[in-house]
């Protein structure tokens, strides 16, 4: 899974990019086979704001239906 430091750096980008913005993360630990993530969830206000910035063609259905409360 991480041959090498760069396979490492860009599983980091894409925690960063794809799930900070959904889970406060604690602390990691980046194995050569696996990974450990301690995270919590963000408050519901929190995923509220962040999804009503994106624009709408950006969002999955799932996230369409949260804005819209169904």
């Amino acid at each position: 899974m991480f041959l090498e430091f760069e396979n490492k750096r860009y599983f980091l980008s894409l925690i960063e990019k794809k799930l900070t913005p959904f889970l406060n993360i604690y602390s990691y630990a980046l194995l050569t086979n696996h990974f450990h993530l301690s995270v919590s969830v963000k408050s519901e206000n929190d995923l509220f704001k962040f999804l009503s910035t994106k624009p709408s063609e950006s969002l999955t259905t799932i996230q369409k239906q949260y804005l819209n409360k169904e």
